[in-house]
């Protein structure tokens, strides 16, 4: 049976003792041509390891720390230059999302009608200062503050600090007061 000659790699297997098939030790017996590759293999390794090979030099040390350096300095180069896109990519979301959002309220806003009572009690006709009877109410009760020692800014002050139930019970008050008057 002839087999072929062994591949590199199974020659180099053979020569550092290696071989992960039998019959490759076996066709180096039998092969001149195989037997000789082998040879010649473990030639050139007893040779490298009696060479003695002289340290390298200063500018090849200076040489290997500049192209590490280097190196090292694209690689900060290029995580810097992604996360400067990434902080682009996520300040742009971020404004989209602002501008999507002021575009729903807005949008919501103008489509919502406003209230029929707050439209009709922006425009309310003022009579005349003859015809007011809250100008008149007000006209007899200054007297009475200014007898108090009080001036007409004080007793506003007083009134806001009031309670809704008391604003309530002040403005149901006057109501009935200026009904009488008229």
């Amino acid at each position: 049976m002839t087999q072929r000659h062994l591949s590199d790699v199974a020659a180099l297997e053979v020569a550092l003792g290696e071989a992960r098939d039998a019959a490759a030790g076996a066709h180096v017996a039998q092969c001149a041509e195989c037997a000789a590759r082998v040879a010649a293999v473990r030639e050139g390794r007893s040779l490298a390891a009696e060479a003695t090979l002289p340290e390298p030099g200063d500018v090849f040390w200076r040489a290997l720390r500049a192209r590490v350096a280097s190196r090292v300095e694209e690689h900060a180069a290029s995580a810097r230059l992604w996360r400067t896109r990434l902080r682009w990519v996520w300040s742009l979301s971020a404004v989209t999302s602002v501008v999507v959002l002021c575009a729903g309220v807005w949008s919501l806003q103008r489509t919502q009608a406003p209230p029929a009572a707050v439209v009709a009690g922006a425009w309310v006709p003022l009579e005349s200062p003859d015809e007011d009877a809250g100008l008149a109410l007000v006209g007899e009760v200054m007297p009475a503050v200014e007898e108090e020692g009080q001036s007409w800014a004080e007793c506003s002050g007083c009134l806001e600090g009031l309670t809704d139930q008391e604003r309530r019970v002040v403005i149901e008050t006057l109501r009935q007061e200026i009904g009488r008057k008229s």
